[in-house]
């Protein structure tokens, strides 16, 4: 009991330090938390690797009865094998899509400076702007000069900073060759985590924080494979209808689309604004291809797919899924985004424990009242 006493007490002078240095230095504050959050990065990223690839080195192990260290080389040649493939395949299309958007980038703007000139004009002609058209068209091309080098930049560079940042290559290493080494022993690995618990707490707050953290981690497990493997099956119906209809850019788009699965709603959002802008510039005509694409996969993905796939593994209602991707997207950037849903179901995980254990103390003290009263 003293031993949680003090746990409790140090847990509450750490939350009070933290909130008065965000109070006084809130500029400061967030440049510290979002050092700290990154230099953990590296960790994070091996122990989610582990938990992703134990499945399949346990799977190694008990069917092909191999021994741990061989059943992890074959899974290192897994993913080398499937990001090579990667790579070989999909990489130079998308490389080839990326350079001729730059070729025909005059044609771009062309069309981009077309699309402006009639939807204000159109508003002028509804009364929505009182400047005359003259006005309208050279506030159209100021504007458009001013910032087409940026959109520029931005369309050209979008798949390489979304690959890099989602990945963050050298953190990506560097938590896999961490997590070599914890799938090497997880043994010890978790019974290290385990003494930590048991000598923080009494032992029935460890039993239930061991519980708690077995449950995590099939949380993790369920969520990633389960969301990777509809990921998949989404960009590949959208490949599907947009290379049987022939619509530009169908490999670029899929993967925006694959990518994009894997974020809850915004994910999917961002894919169809910048596909729907390719398409509308260079196949309009083609847009209602897309506008299927996207509609097939996601009622595929929301109604077959996804139940049979993924099930109910999240359990957060739409307004905090949208707050776990934002919030955890703040702090750790695009790698938070994909990582903040099943944070938030660990933290929702560990509210519901909290308060059964609550219930039951309340329970238990109004029993303990009326026997009491009762004698």
């Amino acid at each position: 009991m003293k031993k949680e006493r003090y746990s409790g007490m140090a847990f509450l002078l750490f939350v009070a330090v933290i909130l008065q240095s965000y109070l006084q230095q809130t500029t400061t504050f967030a440049k510290i938390l979002g050092g700290t959050v990154s230099f953990f990065i590296p960790l994070i990223w091996a122990i989610f690797l582990s938990i992703l690839l134990y499945p399949l080195q346990t799977f190694l192990r008990n069917r092909l009865h191999l021994k741990r260290p061989i059943a992890l080389i074959a899974v290192l040649l897994f993913l080398v094998l499937f990001f090579s493939l990667f790579m070989w395949i999909v990489i130079p299309q998308v490389s080839k899509s990326i350079k001729e958007l730059q070729q025909i980038y005059p044609y771009i703007e062309k069309r981009v400076g077309e699309y402006l000139d009639k939807s204000f004009l159109f508003l002028h002609k509804q009364g929505f702007f009182p400047m005359d058209e003259t006005e309208i068209m050279k506030a159209i091309s100021m504007y458009t000069k001013d910032n087409i080098q940026k959109i520029q930049q931005i369309g050209i560079s979008i798949f390489w900073n979304v690959f890099d940042l989602t990945f963050g290559i050298a953190n990506f290493l560097i938590g896999l060759f961490l997590a070599c080494f914890i799938l090497l022993k997880p043994e010890d690995f978790i019974k290290v985590i385990e003494r930590m618990v048991y000598l923080s707490v009494r032992k029935e707050k460890a039993l239930q924080i061991i519980e708690i953290l077995r449950k995590s981690k099939d949380i993790f497990l369920n969520y990633f494979v389960g969301r990777l493997l509809v990921s998949i099956i989404v960009a590949f119906i959208v490949f599907l209808v947009l290379c049987f209809s022939k619509t530009p850019y169908p490999v670029l788009t899929a993967l925006l689309f694959g990518i994009g699965n894997m974020i809850p709603y915004l994910g999917v959002l961002g894919a169809s604004i910048l596909s729907g802008f390719l398409i509308l510039i260079f196949a309009p005509y083609k847009i209602g291809y897309l506008i299927f694409a996207i509609v097939l996969s996601q009622a595929l993905d929301g109604f077959i797919i996804g139940p049979k796939i993924v099930g109910d593994k999240v359990g957060l209602n739409s307004f905090w899924v949208v707050v776990a991707i934002l919030l955890c997207g703040k702090l750790m950037g695009i790698a938070g985004m994909f990582l903040g849903v099943p944070i938030f179901c660990i933290i929702k995980l560990i509210y519901e424990e909290k308060w059964k254990a609550y219930v039951r103390e309340e329970e238990k003290e109004k029993g303990i009242i009326e026997d009491e009263e009762g004698v």
